[in-house]
């Protein structure tokens, strides 16, 4: 399977995981991966690709 075609795999099943969460669900899962984002950046793993920005919603 091509990188791109693996890649394409993991977005889809992402995105069905993820749209099958509750909202509250959803926004801690976003907590989560932006607190993962941060870490990444501070330690160097990380490329200049950031998640777009979403409202809190409390």
């Amino acid at each position: 399977m091509t990188q791109k075609n693996e890649k394409s795999r993991k977005v889809m099943e992402f995105n069905s995981l993820f749209l099958n969460l509750d909202e509250r669900e959803q926004d801690q899962m976003l907590v989560v991966l932006r607190s993962l984002e941060y870490a990444q950046s501070v330690t160097g793993l990380r490329k200049d690709r950031r998640l777009p920005a979403v409202k809190n919603v409390t």
